[in-house]
């Protein structure tokens, strides 16, 4: 939950700044575009999203390890997500930093993904 409210607190700051500097620089338009993005896709992630990783990851449960086709998927959405927020307007880290968040913490996953 903490780690959700941090990504949703972090991408508003940064669309907020976006908006400043677009107006700053007299590209209002842009910095409103980029902030309604921002929300549209934290959104998307949040309710959308959100419950298809405990789906695809309840094969790892069952087999306790992270196979690497699991993995491969897994930076996929990650790399995806990133890439997401950069087109958007935000920085890469906030959209990985996003699917981190919604991804199951206590999963066998996130235990395998773990630097301990």
């Amino acid at each position: 939950m903490a780690l959700g409210c941090a990504a949703v607190g972090d991408a508003t700051a940064w669309s907020v700044l976006a908006l400043v500097v677009g107006v700053a620089q007299a590209r209002f338009a842009e910095a409103v575009r980029v902030f309604l993005l921002t929300v549209g896709f934290t959104a998307l992630l949040l309710v959308v999203v959100r419950p298809l990783p405990a789906r695809f990851l309840a094969r790892v449960e069952r087999d306790d390890q992270l196979t690497p086709g699991v993995a491969a998927v897994i930076f996929a959405a990650l790399l995806l997500s990133a890439l997401v927020t950069e087109l958007i307007g935000i920085h890469a880290l906030f959209g990985a930093f996003l699917l981190g968040a919604i991804i199951p913490h206590d999963g066998a996953a996130a235990r395998s993904l773990r630097w301990s």
